[in-house]
């Protein structure tokens, strides 16, 4: 059985407007849920379909109405930035930064603003300050972990991120703010949320 074509994987033909090989491809990441080989299949079929594009478009071989040559074309340079963007770094950089989706930086985006909010509202109860911050790690080296199923290295960047946090709250109390009367224990969790949003992000 021969290999399917990208324009088969998001089951559109090949001249298939930009909207509907668009809204092929976001229906399918919807319909994969948390299936994520299989999300990534349709993301490089939606790639390779509009470099495809490109290429019949600078041939000559297809027309594409002017609205639709605008769209197309930010589309390919989204596609295709990051991806160039990482084939340059080394491959170790490459296995640790990722490219979440935006409802996953929603979420956690979310998470870490309610834990800051709790944070400030507990005016450095340490009981508070310390079920807040077992939270935050806790839900660090999940997020972390669903990734790619490796529980040490989430682990491991978690504590890396609790260290540079103490590291860069000490610096920042020295400053002659007055942080509106917070406590250093409270920058510090502060700090540390901050870096875990960005841990939990971008990193894997």
């Amino acid at each position: 059985m021969s290999e399917q074509t990208p324009y088969q994987k998001l089951d559109v033909s090949e001249d298939a407007s930009f909207e509907e090989i668009q809204s092929a491809r976001d229906r399918l990441v919807d319909l994969y849920g948390d299936n994520e080989q299989s999300k990534q299949d349709v993301e490089i079929a939606y790639d390779a379909i509009l470099m495809d594009r490109l290429r019949r478009r600078q041939a000559g071989e297809i027309k594409v109405p002017e609205r639709i040559r605008f769209a197309e074309q930010l589309a390919e340079k989204k596609a295709t930035g990051p991806i160039i963007s990482l084939d340059k770094m080394p491959d170790g950089l490459q296995r640790l930064l990722d490219r979440p989706q935006g409802k996953e930086v929603l979420i956690s985006s979310m998470v870490w603003a309610g834990l800051a909010g709790l944070t400030i509202a507990s005016q450095g109860n340490q009981d508070t300050l310390s079920l807040l911050m077992a939270m935050g790690l806790g839900f660090n080296i999940f997020w972390i972990q669903r990734k790619e199923l490796k529980l040490g290295r989430a682990v491991l960047i978690t504590l890396s991120c609790v260290a540079i946090a103490a590291l860069l709250a000490v610096g920042l109390l020295q400053l002659p703010f007055g942080w509106f009367g917070l406590s250093e224990t409270v920058v510090v969790a502060l700090v540390a949320f901050i870096l875990f949003w960005g841990a939990s992000n971008f990193l894997r």
